[in-house]
């Protein structure tokens, strides 16, 4: 939990913010369309949905948990979110001087079907993996997933390995996608420079 002094952050543990950030905020019991749009920004800018697959040692996987998870440096929106949606809110220190300290805020369960429900009709990059998200979700709200994990039928585990597979590589194609929108972006910038170089002599 966050520890609030005259309307600064101080981090668990004591750890040293360098900034003080305010933590005003109106009470928001209920999201209206404005927020669910301000969230799904967020969430396709800087969330991530990720399916976690785990099981007996050497045993094929049985337990599947869908998460969202969505990282940044100022926790002012992620408090906002989890005082709205719910879910847990942790303190990232970074072990790298040339990189800033980031809070992470992550949902799962039910707090998450709450959250796609709302957000899922404004959201554009990561659409993908949330529509693979939604299918997890109604796969474990399926009276199958009711049974003992071991009791359930191979066609299922296989549709919940396959759909993890599919926001895996959707994953990675949207991190392809950023870091060849940089390279590009360099390679304008570079470009740009040689040019008003030509002109300036």
């Amino acid at each position: 939990m966050l520890e609030t002094s005259a309307g600064a952050v101080t981090t668990p543990g004591g750890h040293d913010m360098k900034t003080v950030l305010p933590l005003e905020l109106e009470p928001l019991a209920q999201p209206d369309l404005l927020f669910c749009a301000y969230t799904a920004g967020f969430i396709d800018g800087d969330g991530c949905f990720t399916i976690r697959a785990r099981g007996p040692a050497g045993a094929i996987a049985t337990i599947y948990t869908g998460y969202l998870i969505v990282g940044q440096c100022d926790p002012r929106p992620l408090l906002r979110f989890q005082e709205v949606w719910g879910g847990a809110f942790l303190f990232c220190p970074s072990s790298d001087p040339k990189r800033r300290d980031h809070w992470r805020w992550t949902i799962t369960g039910h707090g998450l079907r709450r959250l796609l429900d709302a957000v899922r009709p404004h959201l554009i990059v990561k659409a993908a993996a949330a529509a693979l998200m939604q299918q997890l979700l109604d796969s474990l709200s399926d009276p199958d997933s009711r049974l003992c994990h071991q009791a359930l039928r191979p066609q299922v585990l296989h549709f919940r390995a396959e759909l993890r597979a599919q926001i895996i590589a959707v994953n990675g194609n949207q991190k392809a996608k950023s870091r060849d929108s940089r390279a590009r972006a360099a390679a304008a910038a570079a470009a740009a420079a040689v040019e008003l170089e030509v002109l300036s002599d």
